[in-house]
């Protein structure tokens, strides 16, 4: 049995990623671990993801689970197979506060910075790049963060991207935490001010497949209203 405080629920194309620190019988936070489903995409759908009473899991909600094994895949090695026939259990909730203690220094960079996608800043991880990591998930607290809301794609749709400054070091990242899609979408398009807030920062698998670079992905942003 598993003990995790839940610092991402993010969106993903076929499902959601969860991810969080686990928290040991003594109330100290340690390693990362990412729930994976049973698809090539590895995400959780619906009923992999929620409680017993139907609901999602919050941010900071701590998260009682059954591990069968570990199952890495490339730089991603925080990934566990859980028990399919045993739902999820609500036991509590961490405090912003109680998680200081496990925000990260800054790595002097995002994995490996330079190139950039489309629509990003430094967002993109060339496949060439990527032997050199075994980690894809950090807990960070930028010096800066903006939100910008802008229209993309066809067809069009809102897109939420954060604007990070880490000391001059510059990212443009797609928001995939749903939460704060939603808070920050629904004031229309343009850039928005948020105060320095916790971001739990992901490394995506390999996009469109094997052989593809990976992603920067703000998952969450820890201590929105209603998050």
């Amino acid at each position: 049995m598993a003990r995790i405080v839940c610092l991402a629920n993010s969106r993903k194309r076929d499902g959601h990623c969860v991810a969080g620190l686990e928290l040991d019988e003594n109330g100290k936070l340690g390693k990362w671990i990412r729930p994976v489903g049973p698809r090539e995409s590895e995400s959780l759908i619906p009923d992999e993801r929620r409680y017993a009473d139907g609901t999602e899991p919050q941010l900071l909600d701590v998260i009682e689970m059954t591990l069968l094994e570990r199952f890495p895949c490339g730089h991603q090695t925080e990934n566990y197979r859980p028990h399919p026939g045993r739902p999820w259990k609500r036991i509590g909730k961490l405090s912003c506060a109680g998680l200081a203690p496990a925000v990260q220094k800054f790595p002097g960079s995002l994995w490996f910075d330079g190139p950039s996608g489309g629509y990003g800043f430094n967002d993109k991880v060339p496949a060439d790049k990527l032997a050199a990591f075994s980690y894809s998930l950090l807990l960070l607290v930028p010096d800066r963060i903006r939100i910008e809301v802008q229209e993309k794609g066809n067809p069009k749709k809102n897109k939420v991207r954060a604007d990070l400054l880490f000391g001059y070091k510059h990212y443009l990242l797609p928001v995939t935490d749903p939460v704060a899609e939603r808070h920050f979408a629904c004031r229309g398009l343009g850039k928005f001010s948020c105060p320095p807030l916790p971001l739990c920062v992901s490394l995506s698998k390999p996009y469109p497949g094997p052989g593809g670079p990976c992603y920067k992905l703000v998952a969450a942003l820890i201590g929105l209203p209603n998050s």
